[in-house]
C-alpha cells in the first residue's frame, strides 16, 4: 500500500464521461471539471423544478410580478402576497369572465378580503337606470378601524369596478363600500 492510496481524492466527475479515455485519468482534468459542475449544479436544480416558477402558489415571491406579465395582469403593489398569488392563480377564470358580474365579484372578494359583493343592475331594481348596475362590498367584521385605510380601500374599490366593468355600463359609486359598526 503506497502513501498516495492513503489521500482521499475527490470522486470522479460526470463531466469527465464525456471526455476520451485519455484525458480521464489527468487528475487536473477532473479538478478543472468540478469547477464548471459546481456552476452547473445550481442552474440544473433549477431547471429540475422550473415548473414551480410557472404556479402562482409555488413560485417565489420575486417572481410575481413577471408571471403577472404572462397573464396580462397588473398587480397592485399594495396587496399582500396571498391576494397576489390568489389572483394570478385565477387570471385565466377572471379574463375568460372579464366584464361580467362575476369576475367583478371576484376581484373584489380576492382584492379587498370582502365578506360579501353585491351587484345589483336594472333586472334587480328598477330604479336602477339600464347599463347603470350598483356595486355593494360588505366588508368583513374584522375590518381596519384606520380611517386613512379604509379610504385606500374605497379607492381600490372603485378602481377594480372602473377596470372590470363593460365599456357601456355606468355604476354608481356611492357608497358602495359597507363597513362595520364599531362598537
Amino acid at each position: 500500500m503506497s502513501s498516495d492510496d492513503l489521500i482521499d481524492k475527490p470522486a470522479a466527475t460526470w463531466l469527465l464521461t464525456y471526455l476520451p479515455d485519455i484525458y480521464q485519468d489527468v487528475e487536473f482534468m477532473g479538478d478543472f471539471l468540478r469547477v464548471f459542475e459546481s456552476i452547473w449544479e445550481s442552474f440544473d436544480r433549477k431547471i429540475n423544478h422550473l415548473d414551480g416558477y410557472f404556479d402562482p402558489y409555488l413560485t417565489p415571491k420575486e417572481f410575481l410580478p413577471w408571471l403577472s406579465t404572462w397573464v396580462g395582469l397588473a398587480l397592485d403593489d399594495t396587496l399582500l402576497e396571498k391576494q397576489k398569488r390568489e389572483l394570478l392563480g385565477k387570471a385565466v377564470w377572471l379574463y375568460e369572465r372579464q366584464g361580467t358580474a362575476a369576475a367583478l365579484r371576484e376581484m373584489l372578494r380576492i382584492c379587498v378580503n370582502a365578506k360579501r359583493v353585491e351587484i345589483r343592475t336594472h333586472a334587480d331594481d328598477s330604479q336602477i337606470a339600464p347599463y347603470h348596475f350598483r356595486v355593494v362590498v360588505d366588508m368583513p367584521d374584522d375590518a381596519t378601524a384606520n380611517p386613512q385605510e379604509r379610504k385606500r380601500i374605497e379607492e381600490r374599490v372603485k378602481r377594480i369596478i372602473e377596470q372590470s366593468k363593460p365599456a357601456y355600463a355606468w355604476y354608481d359609486a356611492d357608497e358602495s363600500v359597507t363597513w362595520p359598526s364599531q362598537t
